[in-house]
């Protein structure tokens, strides 16, 4: 079995470059503040997975509205689709998953920072870039 990632889900850097000034897409940046301070995609907010869980002990999510909520702080606004990056993707997922569990489109761009930071004459906010 060969794995063919979905295009409605897994983007790349391309196609996140490309809507990086689409009012429709809002990027989460779901890695730490002290990650984000090394440099970040433009427009992107950032938004802590860990602010997901109501216990993050036992890994209980919030609720919907106050997973929306917490969305919606980061940036989010209706009718906008998420796109999700960390370094790795691992983080990114997650958020992802919470995006779709509450009714908001979304996206994972699973090559996140570690592969935006290695393209060339991609934009980067901070860090030194």
């Amino acid at each position: 079995m060969t794995p063919r990632p979905s295009p409605d889900v897994i983007v790349d850097a391309a196609w996140v470059r490309d809507r990086l000034e689409d009012p429709d897409t809002h990027v989460l940046d779901v890695r730490t503040q002290r990650e984000r301070d090394q440099g970040y995609l433009p427009g992107s907010n950032l938004v802590l997975w860990q602010d997901l869980f109501a216990n993050l002990d036992e890994m209980w999510f919030k609720s919907k509205d106050a997973i929306r909520a917490l969305l919606e702080e980061a940036g989010m606004t209706p009718g906008q689709q998420a796109v999700t990056y960390c370094a790795i993707g691992m983080r990114a997922s997650l958020m992802y998953f919470a995006a779709r569990y509450v009714g908001i489109p979304a996206r994972v761009y699973l090559g996140s920072w570690n592969d935006w930071r290695m393209q060339t004459g991609y934009p980067i906010v901070g860090g030194g870039a």
